[in-house]
């Protein structure tokens, strides 16, 4: 072989190895802290619409089908990321993780048949399925992603996946809600035998309960937790995370249907009255109540300069209403519909 043919060897060889180790970076994940938690309970309980991370909101559109779309806390420089439905919206680091759902399979198409845990760059390229099952809620927890798996046989499960796509396990064939985390333990309530207010430590894998009742959604802030409570008739109350039942107090007269936690200031909920439904908020002691919209709303939001809540509707209605935590004002939100 000639001098020229060597060199194109050695070219071809330098072009082919760059390649190779270009393609190992780009699929290299790179590891959270620890310490990472992804979307907050409140939102989570409320479908995971909506979920801010450094200055970035990532939210799933409603008037798009529900695609994801970013843009800044003040609703500026919206932008399309991912085409398909999702939900349970988890971002951290350079990634989003979240679920596609198939709650709009009829309008989808073959969409419906990519239900599953995803994870994706945070501008919604190279995006990769994590877990390939019908779920229920998506928590982001240090390096796993937890997750309600369903599975033919055995039904629903707590499962986990690595945000690498490896090391997935079924934690815990008792089944139960993975939005609320908190110093290595889950908080939820019971699903199959009760619903006492339990707890499910990650390293140990134990369940324990934290104290005996009927309730749910519960929802950690300021050294305490909220819950609804279901036996007196699904009214909202709170007590020290300590569990002690002398620390415990009834927030609301109403029935509450949903509710959040807004950044440790503010509780929204919506109240269930035949009569006079409304979405209404006040502080987490229960005082200052008021009414931020009269009627039936669901999917209780928050971002640091919004809260967001959907009419509730059977007649499939994606209509979205927004209030601004700093000036108050109330309106109805018409995101852009884009193409990415």
């Amino acid at each position: 072989m000639n001098k020229t043919g060597v060199i194109t060897l050695i070219v071809i060889a330098l072009v082919v190895a760059g390649i190779i180790v270009g393609s190992s970076l780009l699929l290299r994940v790179e590891p959270l802290p620890e310490d990472t938690i992804g979307n907050n309970a409140g939102n989570l309980y409320n479908g995971g619409l909506f979920d801010e991370d450094e200055g970035i909101v990532y939210f799933a559109n409603p008037l798009d089908r529900y695609a994801m779309y970013t843009m800044n806390p003040d609703e500026t420089d919206i932008k399309k990321i991912i085409e398909n439905n999702t939900g349970f919206i988890n971002a951290a680091g350079k990634y989003i993780f979240y679920y596609q759902g198939s709650m709009n399979a009829s309008n989808l198409g073959f969409l419906g048949h990519n239900t599953g845990v995803y994870r994706s760059n945070k501008n919604g390229k190279n995006i990769v399925t994590l877990a390939r099952d019908p779920a229920k809620t998506v928590k982001l927890v240090g390096n796993f992603v937890y997750y309600e798996s369903f599975d033919n046989e055995k039904g629903m499960q707590i499962a986990r996946v690595g945000i690498d796509k490896k090391n997935r396990e079924i934690l815990s064939d008792k089944v139960f809600d993975c939005s609320e985390y908190n110093n290595g333990r889950f908080y939820y309530a019971g699903e199959t035998d009760d619903h006492m207010l339990r707890t499910f430590e990650v390293n140990t894998k134990n369940i324990g309960t934290l104290f005996d009742g009927n309730v749910s959604c519960p929802i950690i802030s300021g050294g305490n937790i909220y819950y609804i409570n279901n036996v007196d008739n699904y009214r909202l109350y709170v007590r020290s995370l300590s569990g002690d039942p002398s620390t415990e107090r009834k927030l609301t007269d109403e029935r509450v249907e949903c509710y959040n936690v807004v950044n440790d200031s503010l509780i929204y909920y919506q109240t269930n009255d035949p009569e006079n439904p409304a979405l209404m908020r006040m502080t987490p002691d229960g005082s200052f109540k008021q009414t931020v919209m009269t009627g039936n709303y669901t999917n209780i939001n928050a971002t640091s300069r919004f809260v967001y809540f959907q009419l509730w509707s059977n007649s499939g209605s994606t209509a979205i209403f927004h209030q601004d935590l700093n000036t108050g004002a109330v309106e109805q939100w018409n995101p852009p519909v884009m193409s990415k």
